[in-house]
């Protein structure tokens, strides 16, 4: 037996109104990060208890055999009773709010509404399925989910054009195909002895649905999961598609933290994370990322106009490096201006440099910009700090003051 996993939708609720629901009834306890086993959560996740999930916020793991679907939240939409490992898929995309988001095998509708809740319904999320019943049971999930930002489309993702134009600004794909279901503790048993013929049928499919994906121009990450146990559906798939499309992209390192990858004896398995009952006491599952090669050069250079003490040598570290590669970023209050200028007088596209100034960088979470989209591919970033003069002023009397009270003191 599973515990019983729930997804805060965050589109209708929080953790802080879910708690008081349930604080007559339950005990809510944390969990460290570095403490997670399935054998910890048996000892800890006893009757009258909730563990707030450590891996994936909004998460709660309830007592095996908790019955909620009579209770008034989930009635309401509040909370979405999904598997913590049917979670792992949309939170390793993690779409940007206000982005253009497709899930191409959408139906019944988990998955499609955590990615709404991550998008905060901020942006679009295309949501395919060429059942028509199948997505009217999403339909009614995505309503009940309050998840305004999607698109249901009754539409073979395969027979999408990638190249068309309503599909232009599309950077998230999630890639949930139809797989053996031979991870699904329900049905383990039935599909434990799918035939090789049955596989290899699901592996061609796979394949091919992840390679159409990844050919939308804008993609920056796509996320492939299966609820599969089978190597062939899931590592073997990963090797195939890389070993096609290794110029664009490359394999990201999902998760670091999760205990359980993907099998080692793949080149690129230890990448990707696997999930079981046994080991992680959930539903078997597999999941792993394509993130687009990035080929913009970043210039490291700190241009500090007044108050170099205000600027770190580190202030731009790996991750605000690699944000700013994938373009992550909003104009924030921080950001004088973001402007063009060509190196060594040449117009050239690869020659182009921007320049974002910022009133002042006190630490890397400082940084935050919005680049153009039309010179995205071709472009060579130059971050300059421009501290305001206001603020060097203030920087200049404080060193004053700082230096008369030393002397005072002597």
């Amino acid at each position: 037996t599973l515990p019983k996993y729930v997804r805060i939708n965050t589109l209708k609720s929080d953790l802080t109104t879910v708690k008081k629901a349930f604080e007559a009834k339950y005990k809510f306890q944390s969990m460290d990060l570095q403490d997670f086993s399935p054998q910890c959560l048996r000892a800890i996740l006893h009757p009258g208890t909730v563990i707030e999930d450590p891996h994936i916020s909004n998460v709660l793991v309830f007592p095996s055999g908790t019955d909620l679907h009579t209770h008034p939240l989930y009635l309401n939409g509040s909370i979405i009773l999904q598997d913590k490992a049917s979670c792992f898929p949309a939170h390793v995309l993690s779409p940007h709010p206000g982005s253009m988001v497709i899930d191409c095998c959408a139906a019944p509708g988990n998955k499609t509404t955590h990615l709404a809740a991550i998008l905060n319904n901020k942006g679009k999320v295309l949501a395919f399925d060429k059942d028509p019943k199948r997505l009217d049971i999403l339909k009614k999930m995505v309503g009940k989910a309050g998840a305004t930002c999607v698109i249901p489309r009754c539409l073979d993702f395969l027979r999408t054009d990638p190249q068309d134009a309503q599909f232009k600004d599309v950077e998230y794909i999630l890639v949930d195909p139809s797989c053996s279901g031979s991870g699904m503790l329900q049905r383990t048993d039935e599909n434990s002895t799918t035939s090789v013929e049955r596989l290899q049928q699901l592996s061609k499919f796979q394949i091919s649905i992840l390679k159409h994906a990844l050919r939308f121009p804008a993609v920056r990450r796509v996320v492939y999961s299966t609820c599969s146990i089978h190597e062939m559906e899931n590592e073997q798939v990963v090797e195939e598609v890389i070993s096609q499309v290794s110029d664009r992209f490359e394999i990201g390192h999902v998760m670091p933290h999760w205990p359980v990858r993907g099998l080692d004896t793949y080149q690129h398995g230890s990448l990707c994370v696997r999930m079981s009952p046994d080991k992680t006491l959930t539903n078997g599952f597999f999941v792993a990322c394509f993130e687009r090669r990035n080929k913009l050069s970043i210039k490291k250079s700190w241009q500090t106009h007044a108050g170099d003490d205000m600027v770190k040598n580190n202030a731009m570290d790996l991750s605000i490096e690699d944000k700013i590669k994938n373009m992550d970023f909003e104009i924030g209050d921080n950001v004088v201006g973001v402007h063009e200028r060509y190196v060594n007088g040449k117009v050239n596209g690869k020659q182009k440099s921007m320049v974002m100034t910022f009133k002042h960088i006190k630490d890397s979470t400082s940084v935050s910009c919005c680049l153009p989209s039309a010179i995205r591919s071709t472009t060579m970033w130059t971050v300059s700090a421009n501290i305001q003069p206001e603020l060097a002023k203030k920087s200049a009397c404080r060193k004053k003051r700082q230096k008369y009270k030393h002397r005072r003191k002597e």
